[in-house]
């Protein structure tokens, strides 16, 4: 379920929001805003006309408070904006194989940005600001690593690429200075980051967490990102500004 509301300082670290009504519920994966805030993107299973469950896209208007189905029988996922344009690129399911998809918002139709056909999986893609390259975690085997996707000549190239470690949830700044992601080069998930636009970029670690730390998001200098603790997930955060990042393993 999605719960829209203020968050604290930070520093801190937040439950669940208890007695609060969800805004949208029953979601399949991870959910997106528009640019201006004004719509939300998600993923729900509904049974489509035949009697048949496929996940599919919708769009909830906050100031209508209403949703609109987005597409029909398309096994959509994990949608993200587009930062500029009124666009959406999802994961779609096919044959034992995801790829990665861009709708278009006006009549839901689809265009393909990967043609993976043997199996492989897609996950979590998180658009640059600039709106031409895609990061996405990818897995052919047992690991995940990550790429990045030139929409414009769609050419793939690792980011991360190593079969001891798994590099999870990518996610860029809106300036587009770094690439946040999660990593287990130690045995545990903890958060890290890698400059964007220098010759040769060192990963830096940011947590140091016993459960694992997952999923980061960056908001006015504030880390936030899903922590695993002993009764579960909560949403944790860090003050960017006040920590000194390690030095971490090293880049392709």
């Amino acid at each position: 379920a999605v719960n829209i509301g203020s968050m604290p300082s930070s520093n801190q670290r937040y439950g669940i929001y208890k007695n609060q009504e969800s805004t949208i519920k029953h979601l399949q994966s991870s959910f997106s805003c528009s640019p201006d805030g004004s719509q939300i993107a998600f993923s729900r299973q509904k049974l489509n006309e035949y009697g048949e469950r496929y996940n599919d896209l919708f769009i909830y208007d906050r100031q209508s408070e209403r949703e609109s189905r987005l597409t029909q029988s398309k096994r959509l996922t994990s949608p993200r904006w587009h930062p500029i344009k009124n666009t959406l690129v999802a994961i779609q399911q096919s044959n034992g194989s995801t790829n990665l998809v861009g709708v278009d918002m006006a009549s839901g139709s689809l265009h393909p940005f990967t043609d993976y056909k043997n199996g492989e999986q897609v996950y979590s893609p998180s658009w640059h600001p600039d709106g031409e390259k895609l990061y996405f975690s990818f897995s052919d085997n047992h690991s995940r690593n990550i790429y990045r996707l030139d929409t414009k000549s769609r050419t793939v190239e690792a980011v991360f690429q190593d079969s001891l470690t798994d590099y999870r949830d990518p996610y860029i700044d809106k300036k587009g200075d770094y690439l946040y992601y999660s990593a287990n080069p130690d045995g545990i998930f903890n958060i890290y980051r890698l400059p964007l636009g220098t010759n040769e970029p060192v990963p830096e670690q940011l947590t140091s967490v016993i459960g694992g730390a997952f999923m980061p998001h960056v908001k006015n200098e504030t880390l936030y990102f899903a922590e695993f603790k002993t009764d579960g997930y909560i949403i944790s955060s860090i003050d960017l500004s006040a920590i000194i990042p390690q030095s971490s393993a090293k880049y392709n």
